[in-house]
Formats: structure tokens, C-alpha cells, sequence
């Protein structure tokens, strides 16, 4: 085979990675029009800043490599402002990845990434029956990211080629739910759908030696349906607790490829395909949170993230000022 195993999960893993990114970066963004429990005041401001960090192992499902082990990790800051039931909020946020393959042959990445997320929600979409602390709401967000990488891989005959692509994300989603009150608790159902575009630049590897690659551009495209829904209860003393679970479900490529040459060889384009990512996914999450005051309030979450050949582990602590 052309290519080592490893080599061929680069894309479904970058662009796996950075949807988790992506992901990450939207739901803190949801939850800044959210009043935590147990707070009454509704300012007209919220500022926050939230690091996470997430590994997991995966597993191949139709190449011969064994297994290799992912970490992201990175931090999220953010503004939104309230103007009666609409809310319009901007996040930017940084996040590192690393890939190591465990398998025969030999493969490493790190990744670094920087973004920009535009929100927008509104409110009480129903007057006749969004009372009190009960609303229905719609929100919709869009994002760029810029991701630079830099790889590792050995071929057939044991040579080591290095590379640094580049790769362009975009991203967009939409939500519909309903805030629901049960006594002094909040339940939310929700569903939606997540968009994400990973265009990866032309790349050529710095070992000429006869098998080192020249890798054309390429664009893929993940969109993902998701219903679910999130819980939050009181504790006393200013402590809350809530949870969440959502399913999701890919409708667009769930297999990955390159189309490269030899550097030192050109001749015709041949294809690798890359590993094939599930198209069912779901994500469990609990934390809680301490209101530190009716104005500032301090969280820790913990997601599991659970796919056909991936687990993932993501903890993250949360800090937001209302103002």
C-alpha cells in the first residue's frame, strides 16, 4: 500500500477533532443567555472564560493500524449582550490537538487552531404560553478557525517525512427549544444542527527521498443533527447541578481521502482513503456550578463523548460575570 495506515486517518481525525472543538466552543456560547439557578437578576451582560481539555482513544474499524490516542485541549472567552429577549453574543477561542498512532507503524501531530464564534438568539417565541421562567427560544451561531499542523510519519522502507498543512474551518448551527420551569428547577429539550467545512491547503513533505507526498487541497464537510435535551436543579448554599445528553447523527461524508502525488516522482493522482467515522455520536455531561454572588459564578463540567470506535473524556472548568 502507498500509504501508511496511519497517514490515511489524517483528515477524518482533523476534522473530527475540530468539530469537537467547534462543538465545545458553541455550547459554552449557548449557555450565556441562561440564567444559572438559583439567580434571579437577569443583567443586561455576561462575560466568561472557560478551558477544556479532552482524550480519548480511537480505535480503527477498517485499517490495519490498532488504535491512537487523541488529546485537545484548549480555552474559550466570550461576551453576550441582552436587548430585551434578543441576546447577540461573540466568543474567540484557542485549541491544541495531539494524534499518536499506536499501531506498526508510526505517526504523531500536533495541531493548534484559533477562532472567532458569532451568535444570536431570541426569546419568548410563543407570548401565549412563555410565563414566568418558561420560554421558547430559537439560536443560530457561525465561526471561523485557522488551523495549522505539524506531522510526522514513517513509510514503507522506514523514512520519516514531515509536513505543515494548513487547513481553513467554517462552521454554522441552529437550535430550537423550550426552557421549561419545574419549580425551581429548569428542564430543556432541544434540537438542532451543527456545520462544519474543513479545508485542507495544498501540502508537499520535506523528505524527498522518492515516497515523500505532495497533497492536494481538499474540502470536507460534516453536518450533524443533534436532539437531546438539558437539566439544571438547585443544590441550597448556591450550588447547582445540571446535565445533558444529546444524540447526534451525520448525514454528510463520514469517510475521509487524499489525493496526493510523489514529490520526488510527480506522476498520476492516486486516492487514499481515510479511516470512517461514525455516523452516530452521543455526549453525557454533568457539572455544577457555585454562585459566587447574584453577579459571578464558578463551574466544572464533565462530558463523556461516545462513538463507534471513540470514547472521549472532556473536563472543563467555567467562570462568568454578569454585568
Amino acid at each position: 500500500k502507498t500509504l501508511d495506515s496511519s497517514v490515511r486517518m489524517l483528515a477524518a481525525t482533523a476534522a473530527d477533532g475540530n468539530i469537537n472543538g467547534m462543538t465545545t466552543a458553541q455550547a459554552v456560547l449557548d449557555q450565556a443567555t441562561k440564567t444559572d439557578a438559583g439567580v434571579a437578576s437577569r443583567p443586561d451582560n455576561y462575560m466568561w472564560i472557560t478551558p477544556v481539555y479532552e482524550t480519548g482513544t480511537r480505535h480503527a474499524k477498517n485499517h490495519e493500524f490498532n488504535k491512537a490516542d487523541e488529546e485537545f485541549g484548549g480555552i474559550a472567552a466570550g461576551a453576550a449582550h441582552i436587548m430585551g429577549d434578543t441576546t447577540v453574543g461573540v466568543q474567540v477561542h484557542y485549541l491544541h490537538a495531539r494524534l499518536k498512532d499506536k499501531g506498526d507503524s508510526y505517526y504523531k501531530a500536533n495541531a493548534n487552531t484559533y477562532g472567532i464564534n458569532l451568535m444570536a438568539r431570541q426569546d419568548r417565541l410563543l407570548p401565549t404560553y412563555d410565563t414566568g421562567a418558561n420560554s421558547t427560544w430559537v439560536q443560530g451561531n457561525v465561526g471561523y478557525s485557522r488551523e495549522s499542523i505539524k506531522q510526522t510519519r514513517s513509510d514503507f522502507i522506514g523514512a520519516n517525512h514531515g509536513s505543515s498543512p494548513d487547513a481553513d474551518i467554517w462552521t454554522a448551527g441552529a437550535s430550537v427549544g423550550r426552557d421549561i420551569a419545574v419549580g425551581q428547577s429548569r428542564v430543556t429539550p432541544e434540537f438542532g444542527f451543527d456545520y462544519t467545512r474543513f479545508s485542507l491547503d495544498t501540502y508537499k513533505e520535506r523528505n524527498d527521498n522518492g515516497y515523500a507526498l505532495k497533497v492536494n487541497s481538499d474540502d470536507f464537510d460534516s453536518f450533524r443533527l443533534k436532539v437531546g435535551a438539558e437539566a439544571e436543579m438547585p443544590l441550597g448554599n448556591n450550588w447547582s447541578v445540571r446535565g445533558a445528553a444529546f444524540y447526534r447523527y451525520e448525514l454528510m461524508d463520514n469517510n475521509m481521502h487524499l489525493d496526493s502525488t510523489f514529490a520526488g516522482a510527480p506522476g498520476a493522482v492516486f486516492t487514499t482513503v481515510g479511516e470512517d467515522l461514525s455516523r452516530s455520536s452521543g455526549d453525557i455531561s454533568v457539572g455544577l456550578r457555585y454562585n459566587v454572588s447574584n453577579l459571578t459564578t464558578l463551574g466544572v463540567d464533565y462530558t463523556m463523548r461516545l462513538e463507534d470506535g471513540y470514547t472521549g473524556h472532556q473536563f472543563g472548568l467555567n467562570y462568568k460575570m454578569q454585568f
